[in-house]
C-alpha cells in the first residue's frame, strides 16, 4: 500500500488527467440514472392504471354476483311455488277436481322450474368465481405496482450514487483515494451483477415447464407471447398408453374382480379383438362425484340403476401405426367373470389416457 501511496504521489499529472476522464464517465452515468428514473415513473403510472382497472372489474365482478345470487334466489322460489302447485293438483285429480291436462301442465311448470332454477344456481357459481379471478388480477396488479415502485426506488438509489460519483470525480486529489473508491464502487456492482444473473437464471428456470410423460400435444390453450396465470390449464398431453374406463351397470359387477380377462372391441375397427384385463373398479358411482350428485333422501322413490366405472387395461400395447386409439372414442368390452355370466359393457366405454400436468388428457 505504500508503494502504491508513493507511485501515486509522483504521477500527480496522471492523476489529473485520469479525474477528467473519470468526471466525464461519472456524468453520463448521472444522465443515465435520471433516465432510468424517467423510465420507473412512466412504469408506475401504468401499473397504477393497470390497478385501477382491475378495481373496477372487482366492483363489476361483485355486482354481477350480486344480480346472480338474486336471480337464483328468485328461481328457486318459483321453483318451490310451482312444485307445490303440482302436489295440489296431484291431490285434487284422485278427486277429479282437475282434468289431466292441467296435471300436466302442472307438472311440465314445476319441472322447467327446477331446471330454471338449477341453472341459475350454477350461474351464481360462475358469477361468484369471477369475483375471485377479478380479485386475484387486483392483487396481482398490486404486486405489479409495488414492483414498479421498488424499481423506481432503486432508479433514484442510482441517481443518487450517480451524483456521488460525479462529485467524488470532480473532487478527487490523490490517486489511492480515487482507485480505492472506484474498487469498492466496482465490486458492489459486481456483486449486484452476480445477484441480478442469479436472480435471471433463478426466474428463467421457472419459464421451463417438464411433462412427466412423452406424448401428443392435443386440446392447446396458450399461445406464444400469451400471459398466462398461475394454476392455468395450458394443454394436454396424450402419452401412448391407452386404456379403457366402461361405466358398467352396478348389477353386472356381482362377479367381477381385478384381474378377470376382457375381450375389448372398438367401433373404429370393426372385427378387431384387444385382449385386456380389468385393473380396478372405482369406489363410487359417476353420479356421485358428479358436479351436483342426486339427493334420493328428499323424496325421490324411483330406484335408478347405477353405473360404475371400470378401469380395464390392454395385456399387449396396441400398435400406434395400426390402431388409432385416442380419448373419447367409443369401446365395447366383454369381462370374462368366469363361474359367472359374462358382463358385457355397453358404449359408454371410452379409450382413455393417463393424465397429463396440465390436467386430465380425456374425458367420458
Amino acid at each position: 500500500m505504500r508503494a502504491e501511496h508513493a507511485s501515486a504521489t509522483i504521477s500527480v499529472d496522471v492523476v489529473r488527467t485520469t479525474a477528467n476522464a473519470g468526471l466525464q464517465e461519472a456524468q453520463a452515468a448521472l444522465k443515465l440514472a435520471e433516465a432510468s428514473v424517467e423510465t420507473a415513473k412512466a412504469h408506475v403510472t401504468v401499473a397504477e392504471s393497470g390497478l385501477e382497472q382491475a378495481r373496477v372489474a372487482v366492483t363489476a365482478a361483485e355486482a354481477g354476483a350480486d344480480e346472480a345470487r338474486a336471480s337464483a334466489a328468485a328461481a328457486e322460489e318459483i321453483a318451490r311455488r310451482d312444485v307445490a302447485d303440482f302436489a295440489r293438483y296431484e291431490q285434487l285429480q284422485k278427486t277429479q277436481n282437475v282434468t289431466a291436462q292441467q296435471l300436466d301442465f302442472a307438472r311440465a311448470a314445476a319441472a322447467a322450474s327446477k331446471a330454471k332454477a338449477e341453472a341459475a344456481a350454477k350461474s351464481a357459481l360462475a358469477a361468484e368465481a369471477r369475483v375471485d379471478q377479478a380479485k386475484a388480477a387486483a392483487k396481482a396488479a398490486e404486486g405489479v405496482l409495488a414492483e414498479a415502485g421498488t424499481l423506481l426506488a432503486q432508479a433514484g438509489a442510482s441517481v443518487l450514487e450517480a451524483q456521488a460519483r460525479v462529485a467524488a470525480a470532480a473532487s478527487a486529489p490523490e490517486k489511492i483515494a480515487l482507485g480505492e473508491s472506484q474498487a469498492k464502487a466496482a465490486g458492489a456492482e459486481a456483486e449486484k451483477a452476480a445477484a441480478a444473473v442469479r436472480q435471471a437464471e433463478l426466474a428463467a428456470s421457472y419459464a421451463r415447464v417438464l411433462a412427466p410423460v412423452s406424448g401428443r400435444v392435443t386440446h392447446k390453450m396458450v399461445a406464444p407471447g400469451q400471459f398466462v396465470a398461475v394454476g392455468q390449464s395450458l394443454l394436454a398431453i396424450v402419452p401412448r398408453e391407452v386404456w379403457v374406463v366402461a361405466n358398467f351397470k352396478e348389477t353386472q359387477l356381482a362377479h367381477m374382480r381385478p384381474g378377470q380377462a376382457v375381450r375389448i372391441t372398438v367401433d373404429a375397427y370393426p372385427g378387431v379383438v384387444f385382449a385386456g384385463r380389468v385393473e380396478s373398479l372405482q369406489a363410487g358411482t359417476g353420479a356421485a362425484f358428479s358436479l351436483l350428485p342426486p339427493q334420493n333422501a328428499t323424496g325421490n322413490y324411483i330406484k335408478v340403476v347405477q353405473r360404475v366405472p371400470v378401469k380395464i387395461v390392454f395385456d399387449e400395447p396396441p400398435d400406434p401405426d395400426r390402431y388409432h386409439l385416442a380419448p373419447g372414442m367409443s369401446v365395447v368390452p366383454e369381462v370374462d367373470v368366469s363361474a359367472a355370466p359374462v358382463a358385457q359393457g355397453d358404449s359408454q366405454g371410452r379409450a382413455e389416457a393417463s393424465p397429463a400436468p396440465a390436467g386430465r388428457a380425456a374425458r367420458e
